[in-house]
């Protein structure tokens, strides 16, 4: 349901003690599991019990209805964080593919309506 940020799968940066939820949980129990997990952390809130449940800010923040940045993606996943820097410190094209940087992404695909 959760995994561990990728700054603890990495072995570097800060924060490696946070986990986020696992994106590939989607399935009905796996939802459904959340919403206990919602649920937990509402019965702790109402009950002034602790909850043991270290979730960094990209994930609380839309919680408590604050904006997430960039710096709490930063904060948990420094590969991003180093990306970004070299990103934004080409200053054309051709310096971005001497850096010979390597972007991996997710195909999203649509459900047919």
């Amino acid at each position: 349901l959760f995994q561990q940020c990728p700054n603890n799968r990495m072995g570097s940066g800060t924060n490696q003690d946070k986990w986020v939820p696992n994106p590939a949980s989607r399935s009905t129990l796996q939802l459904r599991m959340f919403r206990f997990v919602g649920a937990l952390m509402g019965a702790s809130l109402r009950t002034h019990s602790a909850l043991e449940l270290d979730l960094p800010a990209l994930v609380w923040k839309p919680m408590v209805g604050e904006v997430c940045g960039y710096v709490d993606i930063a904060a948990i996943d420094d590969a991003f964080k180093q990306d970004m820097q070299a990103l934004t410190a080409a200053e054309d094209q051709k310096t971005w593919e001497a850096m010979q940087r390597c972007w991996r992404g997710r195909a999203q695909t649509r459900k047919k309506e």
